[in-house]
Parts: structure tokens; C-alpha cells; sequence
């Protein structure tokens, strides 16, 4: 099930990478996300809780919605430093 969504959420987080504008839009949605209750409370959940992959992939969802991508790909990583062996999150974080 996680591989599965793992997919999901990662060919949402590219879509949207592909589409982004420029520097400017990104920092507001940085900013829009900085100031949503639920990404700080799930940032703050899964920086408790590292192996919470649940969490990680709510906070990726939430990130993506907001436009944070960097945030987004962080979360990738992060699920790449727990669970090294999903190859679709390699592959799609090595898209250009």
C-alpha cells in the first residue's frame, strides 16, 4: 500500500515541479505553506517521529497542495533515507 501511494503522491509532486514558475512563486508558496496549521503540525510530527512514513506522506500531500515543492522533495528524500529500496521515488526525484 505505501509503495502504491508512494507512487501516487510522487507523480503529483512532479506534475506540479514541471509546471512551477519562478523564484518569486515559489517563496510565497513557501510562505503560504509556513503559515498553514496543518503543515507546521505535521512538519513537527514528523520531524518527532522520523519513521512515521504516514505522516511524512500527509506532509508531502499537504506540501504539494500548498505549492511548497522544495518542502515536497525533502520529503521524498526523507523517505528515501528510511526506505532506500523504493526505486519509482528514485526515479521520479531524478526527472528533470
Amino acid at each position: 500500500m505505501i509503495r502504491l501511494r508512494t507512487i501516487a503522491i510522487t507523480a503529483t509532486v512532479l506534475a506540479c515541479l514541471s509546471s512551477a514558475g519562478d523564484g518569486a512563486q515559489a517563496q510565497s508558496a513557501a510562505a503560504a505553506a509556513a503559515a498553514d496549521p496543518e503543515f507546521q503540525s505535521l512538519f513537527q510530527r514528523m520531524y518527532t517521529d522520523s519513521q512515521d512514513m504516514e505522516t511524512t506522506f500527509r506532509f508531502l500531500e499537504v506540501a504539494t497542495r500548498l505549492g511548497d515543492y522544495e518542502a515536497a522533495i525533502g520529503a521524498l528524500e526523507r523517505v528515501l533515507y528510511y526506505n532506500p529500496d523504493l526505486a519509482e521515488v528514485k526515479v521520479e526525484l531524478a526527472r528533470p
